[in-house]
């Protein structure tokens, strides 16, 4: 059996006074791509904010590489989050530092690296994640959304980690776009051997990266699985079923 990389258990979550999921539990496996799927309000975004260390729950366990990540020490927490790259929804690049500076400041901060080696680092995993050359010298206001997200998801992959949270990683994007970054996804989880932990809206990156993912909905966790055991649940209906891009219907395969 596949061992777990994260283990969320018995999970409880609020936005100031409100409950937002209650009592929940999950596992992701080793070089897994899991989706967090789940419509506005569901807490997508809280769920992961509480995995990545932004904002602790008010009860259960989130262990990552078998570490209770909110129960041991934070000077220990670095050591966990060395080995965690996240992707924000918008890149959260920095405005007034260029491409290349912006992939590389985390090794500017956190290693003793030369500036011409964190620049070479920072060029290679540019041309990982499909970006030509002269991007490196732009700043963020002239680059596309897309482009963007993938500055951000170099910077992600700096430090060579053994699992990347990506939030939202396809929005915004146009049906082709979306799709190729979804490709690229998988490339790197097969090239890294990552694990991917992927919050979304977006039906066809559950479709066409995932190999399972949760349903948040209603405080709890309404589904877990892979598609096809999805397609033949009680929680399966046309209404979850339609698709961003092209308003495919799984059930129609």
């Amino acid at each position: 059996m596949t061992k777990n990389i994260i283990e969320v258990s018995n999970l409880t979550t609020a936005y100031k006074d409100r409950i937002i999921q209650s009592n929940i539990s999950f596992s992701v496996r080793h070089s897994e791509i899991f989706g967090i799927l789940g419509g506005s309000g569901s807490g997508k975004s809280t769920l992961l904010s509480t995995m990545i260390y932004l904002k602790a729950p008010l009860s259960g366990s989130i262990k990552i590489l078998d570490k209770d990540i909110w129960k041991i020490d934070k000077n220990k927490r670095s050591v966990i989050l060395r080995h965690c790259g996240v992707l924000f929804q918008f890149g959260a690049l920095f405005s007034s530092l260029n491409v290349l500076d912006n992939v590389g400041i985390m090794l500017e901060e956190y290693s003793s690296y030369p500036k011409k080696i964190i620049d070479e680092i920072a060029e290679y995993f540019l041309n990982i994640v499909g970006l030509p050359s002269f991007v490196k010298n732009m700043y963020p206001y002239e680059l596309s959304g897309g482009m963007k997200k993938r500055v951000g998801l170099a910077r992600a992959l700096v430090f060579n980690p053994k699992i990347l949270f990506l939030d939202e990683p396809t929005s915004g994007l146009d049906p082709q776009s979306a799709e190729n970054f979804d490709k690229l996804i998988l490339k790197l989880r097969d090239y890294f051997k990552l694990t991917v932990v992927m919050v979304t809206h977006d039906l066809d990156s559950i479709k066409d990266a995932t190999d399972r993912f949760i349903l948040l909905g209603e405080g709890k966790i309404l589904f877990i699985g892979n598609l096809d055991e999805f397609k033949h649940s009680n929680v399966s209906n046309n209404n979850l079923l339609k698709s961003k891009r092209g308003e495919r219907i799984w059930k129609e395969e």
